[in-house]
């Protein structure tokens, strides 16, 4: 049997076979430490970390400008961001005062962030106890895989 792809998102359950986060009500803290694992080496390292190369670093000779500059030519600097999917760092006085984002990008982060906080939520339900044995949790995983 092939397995396709773990993708855990939101909420602490997990889907099967989708390669975008779509959730059914199997709760993380069921799953057994090596499951867990298999998700961060699947989802982590394929979906994260790839999107985490969409959004590209910034170059500093084009992409921090000052606040007037800004202010003189918004409609272009939305532009460059949506075309470069780079963000744009905006001063004032010479410090760094702003960051202006592709909203595509800002979401991606956002599910990043989310995701990463519910690892360490469902890693640490698993450390004080919370779960179900290693037996009944793979029988249940390979019940949906078959599914």
């Amino acid at each position: 049997m092939k397995l396709r792809s773990l993708i855990a998102h939101q909420t602490n359950r997990f889907t099967i076979g989708h390669t975008k986060p779509q959730f059914n009500h199997f709760k993380l803290a069921s799953l057994l430490p090596c499951l867990l694992r298999l998700v961060e080496l699947l989802f982590v390292r394929n979906y994260v970390q790839i999107e985490a190369f969409a959004m590209k670093r910034i170059r500093f000779d084009q992409d921090i400008k000052p606040l007037s500059e800004f202010r003189s030519g918004v409609a272009s600097f939305i532009k460059q961001i949506n075309e470069t999917r780079r963000p744009l760092v905006i001063t004032q006085r010479g410090k760094g005062v702003a960051v202006v984002l592709d909203v595509e990008e800002y979401e991606a982060m956002q599910e990043k962030i989310e995701l990463l906080e519910e690892m360490r939520a469902a890693e640490a339900q698993l450390a004080s106890g919370m779960g179900i044995s290693n037996e009944d949790a793979r029988a249940n995983v390979l019940e949906r895989i078959k599914k």
